[in-house]
C-alpha cells in the first residue's frame, strides 16, 4: 500500500467511526494571516460531531471532546488546492453569559490532505500536512459561530515546509 492511501485512511477513520454522531454542518471562509499565506482564501464546508465525552467543571463550564471534518479551497490568484481534514478539538464551553450564548475557546490537532503542494510561491513540501487550530466562539442552542486561526505544516517531515496560515469565520447549524 502506498504511503499516501494509507495516511489517506488513517485521515478519514476517526470520522467515519463516528460518522453517525454528526451533529452540526456550516461552512468558513477566512484568509491568509501572514508570510506565505498572505493574499489566500479560503472556504470550508464543515461537519462536526456530537461530544465524544463531556465533563461538567465547576461553575458550570463544560469541557468536551469532539470532531470536525472539513473540506476547503484554498486560492491565491489563479493557483487552487483542495483539502479534507480530520481534527479532534478540546472545547471549554462557559454557562450562558450572552442572553442564550456560551462562549468558548477550543483547539485541535489533526490530519490534512491536500490535491497538491504548490499555491503559487508557496510549497507545502508534501500532500499530508497536519492541521493545529485555536479559536473562540459562541454556542447556541442551534447556531454556532466561531473565529478560527488554523496552520498547516507537514512538521519538516518533508522540506520545504511553507505551511500556510489562514484566519476564518465559521458558521454551524446544529440539528
Amino acid at each position: 500500500m502506498k504511503k499516501s492511501t494509507a495516511f489517506v485512511l488513517v485521515l478519514l477513520l476517526p470520522m467515519g467511526v463516528q460518522a453517525r454522531t454528526v451533529d452540526a454542518v456550516g461552512f468558513s471562509g477566512g484568509g491568509g494571516a501572514y508570510g506565505h499565506s498572505r493574499h489566500t482564501a479560503s472556504l470550508s464546508v464543515l461537519a462536526q460531531t456530537a461530544p465524544w465525552w463531556q465533563s461538567r467543571l465547576q461553575g458550570g463550564s463544560d469541557l468536551m471532546l469532539l470532531g470536525e471534518g472539513r473540506l476547503s479551497w484554498n486560492a491565491r490568484g489563479s493557483d487552487t488546492l483542495w483539502s479534507f481534514s480530520a481534527s479532534p478539538l478540546l472545547r471549554w464551553q462557559f454557562p450562558q453569559a450572552i442572553g442564550v450564548l456560551s462562549p468558548y475557546v477550543q483547539a485541535g490537532i489533526g490530519a490534512a490532505w491536500f490535491n497538491g503542494t504548490h499555491l503559487q510561491d508557496t510549497d507545502l513540501g508534501s500532500r499530508g500536512q497536519f492541521v493545529d487550530q485555536l479559536g473562540v466562539g459562541l454556542a447556541g442552542k442551534r447556531w454556532d459561530l466561531a473565529l478560527r486561526a488554523l496552520h498547516y505544516s507537514n512538521a519538516d517531515l518533508k522540506k520545504p515546509n511553507n505551511g500556510l496560515d489562514l484566519l476564518e469565520l465559521s458558521v454551524l447549524y446544529r440539528y
